[in-house]
């Protein structure tokens, strides 16, 4: 998965198992909101992904846990 940043658009883009990406959102940056709980990006159709917010929770626990060491 990917974010795609344009000009005036972010669209969020899905490799598919043949290797072609596939978008399956898109909107203008006034659209895209930070969550004020979370931080992920509202308006983007992440609540579309099975697991994307145990995903994210993770990398940010790994980060943070790396900074330990």
């Amino acid at each position: 998965m990917r974010m795609s940043l344009k000009a005036t658009v972010v669209n969020v883009e899905v490799k598919k198992p043949a290797g072609k990406r596939e978008k399956i959102a898109g909107k203008p940056y006034s659209q895209v909101q930070a969550d004020p709980d979370t931080g992920l990006p509202l308006g983007l159709s992440f609540d579309i992904i099975p697991g994307f917010t145990r995903l994210m929770e993770e990398n940010k626990d790994r980060m943070v846990f790396a900074r330990m060491k």
